[in-house]
């Protein structure tokens, strides 16, 4: 969650392999999500992160098939940091005050707490897909 981006469960065991250090991998499903978890990924997504994070990645660079060159090439990417834009800022993402309201409105609804899904256009406890993210 903290990159922003939706992973396939492939992906998704290599970056958890990273550390938590350079990236940070939660199920859309069985985890838990806070607003500010929920704002970051509504304010980067995947769209946004490739064209940062393979800003400078050669024209004739073909995709990795093999899980270990694929490894290789995350690694690269995301630990190395090898083809980030350098002008590249994180942002803080501003997170709706009714996504809080709504938070607080659903705690008080149950008598044990529950995971909430994640949902790009609301606050987090709506049901979305179930893919793995980072």
């Amino acid at each position: 969650w903290n990159l922003g981006i939706f992973l396939c469960i492939r992906c998704a065991g290599i970056h958890r392999n990273l550390g938590v250090h350079i990236s940070r991998v939660k199920s859309v499903n069985l985890d838990s999500w806070t607003p500010e978890q929920t704002a970051m990924m509504t304010e980067v997504g995947n769209s946004r992160a490739r064209a940062v994070y393979e800003a400078n990645i050669p024209d004739t660079f073909r995709r990795p098939q093999t899980d270990s060159a694929l490894e290789a090439f995350i690694r690269a990417k995301y630990e190395h940091k090898k083809y980030i834009a350098k002008e590249w800022v994180p942002p803080k993402p501003v997170i709706p005050k009714e996504w809080f309201e709504d938070d607080k409105a659903d705690k008080k609804k149950r008598s044990k707490p529950t995971s909430s899904n994640i949902s790009l256009s609301g606050p987090p406890s709506s049901s979305s897909a179930s893919s793995s993210v980072s």
